[in-house]
């Protein structure tokens, strides 16, 4: 007679109770860990950090508050230790990763819309960053791994029944409601921590005075857009009606207009001391020292990234600086928007937009469409058109074939005999450039006896773009010679880009004295790009741009400027922003120019228009 076998029970593990007491204490440190995690990154100078602990004692509580807050929330919700320090674990975690890479290549912190805005293409965000993370962070992140991996091994739990935590985690829920229920509990909450949403002003002393948890809190609950002070209802409109719009155009023929943003587009033979081959920037010079062309200096709001900033400022004559620093301006766009694409749209144009790059980034696929670009073509679309080749070059669709793509739009992609606008942004020369050509691709080389070797080797590479897209620019101005119809090219850089961590090319160079505090001359240099408005027929001088090669103009006055020099009627946004170059046409915040009255009456006009026209529509 068979028996089956007597299953006993086996002794569990005696390793979890070992590591019960160190989970404990992990448990209590692990808060002030993931505090470090996230504020010592963004710091990245134990002196400046610790300066922060001793004088900024308020908020300091606050951000570590912060963190203890969910913390226990999550742990009183789920009673396991192991859920809470995932969830917290994580996003300190991952900001302190964001914040330090972001800061160092683009000199912006992470804001709260960059989660909303660019959250689903984090992957190709990174593939951007080619320099290590620091031992002594990478060691603060795996002590947070090490806890969370105590919690979950130990399964350390609270010691209270269901019906003592959910209503304690209930109770938690609800306080933070109350005190976040409306603007004024809000304000009074920061303000009893020293923080305040005036801080939002700038954004740099915002998370250098607040840290990162201080200085993101005040931007997830500032609500938006800032009231400008003074502004009332309709005022925007009351600044428009003191001009009088009632001019007609006075060209015979409609003109195709080009307008092209060119990837980080900056002349890096400013760099001192640094030497070329072959001169980079020798197709710009070549082409604006045509008679009858109108080049200059472009002053941008964006510097080593934030693409979408200038092009939404080029394209709306409205102004970024006064939207929440890092925003992306087509997050506050729902409805169709005034702006020169509807406006020509209106005026009988087929309006296109390309970008060899994915649809979704900046919301274009979402925007355009509301901006009057009716088709839209983007790196899936580009691929698939059979009459150009697609080469890449340093990762990206070439600028060679980027301008082919606009060409065939002019030509094949026209339905009928109406005038074309065509809006592109390239691709090619976006960062990293760490690598970026191979060996056979180059066809100039750089020297410097002040760069370091692999700095030395980004302006190589980042020189080689702009070489590139001079041959694409050279393309696109010898198709409109040879076109038929009256053509118009509006091209320019969308900002320099940043060369090395910490500005490295800038500062071995010497063309920064100290990257930390940027000097109003330096950011004439830095904040300020090539721009080139070349025709096929006569354009005009206005006053905005003249023929020439000494032109000043801002991000929001370009695209005014090209439009009454092909011979547009100015509309009455158009006459205020030519009244605001005439008394200033190289201001924007970033300029650190200290305003007279007269241009002080027009920035806050500008931001009463930006305001009003972001809210309405």
């Amino acid at each position: 007679m068979n028996h089956s076998p007597v299953l006993t029970p086996q002794p569990r593990s005696p390793l979890p109770r070992f590591f019960r007491i160190p989970a404990v204490i992990a448990a209590v440190i692990f808060p002030f860990l993931c505090f470090l995690a996230t504020e010592y990154p963004s710091f990245a100078d134990k002196e400046k950090f610790f300066a922060f602990l001793s004088e900024r004692r308020q908020v300091v509580i606050f951000d570590q508050l912060l963190i203890i807050f969910f913390y226990v929330l999550i742990m009183l919700a789920f009673k396991r230790v192991w859920p809470s320090a995932l969830f917290v674990g994580f996003f300190t975690v991952g900001f302190g990763i964001a914040q330090y890479y972001k800061l160092r290549v683009t000199g912006e912190n992470v804001y709260p819309w960059d989660v909303a805005q660019q959250g689903t293409h984090l992957g190709g965000l990174l593939s951007f960053v080619n320099f290590p993370f620091p031992l002594l962070y990478v060691l603060i992140d795996l002590a947070v791994v090490i806890c969370f991996v105590l919690f979950a091994v130990t399964r350390l739990s609270v010691p209270l029944r269901w019906y003592i935590r959910l209503p304690a985690a209930a109770l938690l829920a609800v306080y933070a409601l109350f005190m976040t229920r409306s603007p004024v509990s809000r304000a009074a909450m920061l303000n009893r921590h020293g923080l305040y949403f005036e801080d939002m002003a700038l954004q740099s002393s915002n998370y250098r005075q607040n840290g990162f948890l201080g200085a993101f809190t005040i931007n997830v609950l500032s609500g938006g857009i800032a009231r400008p002070d003074g502004y009332y209802p309709g005022e925007g409109d009351d600044i428009l009606s003191r001009y009088d719009a009632s001019g007609r155009d006075s060209f015979a023929e409609a003109p195709d207009i080009i307008l092209i943003l060119s990837e980080s587009y900056w002349d890096c033979r400013l760099l001192p001391g640094v030497e070329y081959t072959t001169d980079p920037m020798a197709q710009f010079d070549r082409l604006a020292a045509k008679d009858g062309v109108i080049s200059g200096k472009f002053y941008t709001t964006g510097f080593g990234g934030g693409t979408d900033r200038p092009e939404f400022e080029v394209i709306t004559g409205l102004s970024t600086d006064y939207l929440p620093d890092g925003s992306v301006p087509y997050q506050y766009i729902e409805s169709p928007f005034p702006c020169y694409p509807s406006m020509l749209k209106e005026k009988g144009y087929q309006t296109v937009g390309l970008h060899p790059y994915l649809p979704t980034f900046y919301q274009r696929r979402q925007v355009w469409p509301l901006l009057g670009i009716d088709r839209q073509y983007f790196s899936d679309e580009l691929l698939h058109i059979r009459d150009v080749e697609a080469e890449y070059r340093g990762r990206q669709i070439s600028d060679m074939s980027f301008a082919k793509y606009i060409e065939h739009m002019l030509g094949k992609e026209r339905d009928g005999a109406s005038p074309m606008f065509v809006f592109g942004i390239s691709m090619e020369n976006h960062q990293p450039y760490d690598n970026k050509f191979t060996d056979d691709e180059f066809t100039l080389g750089v020297s410097s006896d002040r760069l370091d070797e692999n700095t030395l080797m980004l302006v190589r590479n980042f020189a080689q773009g702009m070489a590139d897209a001079g041959e694409s620019l050279a393309e696109l101005c010898g198709y409109i010679d040879r076109a038929s119809r009256p053509t118009m090219l509006v091209f320019f850089g969308d900002h320099a880009p940043t060369l090395g961590a910490n500005l490295a090319a800038y500062a071995q160079s010497g063309l920064i004295a100290d990257p930390s505090a940027v000097t109003a001359e330096e950011r004439q240099l830095t904040q300020s790009t090539p721009f080139m408005i070349y025709a096929n027929f006569e354009l005009t001088d206005s006053g905005v741009l003249h023929k020439g090669r000494d032109n000043k103009v801002t991000s929001y006055n370009l695209m005014n400027g090209a439009l009454q020099a092909a011979g547009f009627a100015p509309d009455r946004m158009m006459m205020w922003l030519t009244d605001y170059a005439k008394c200033r046409p190289d201001y924007n915040i970033r300029m650190a120019i200290s305003p007279d009255d007269e241009l002080w009456s027009f920035i806050r006009e500008h931001s009463a228009l930006t305001y009003e026209m972001m809210t309405r529509y």
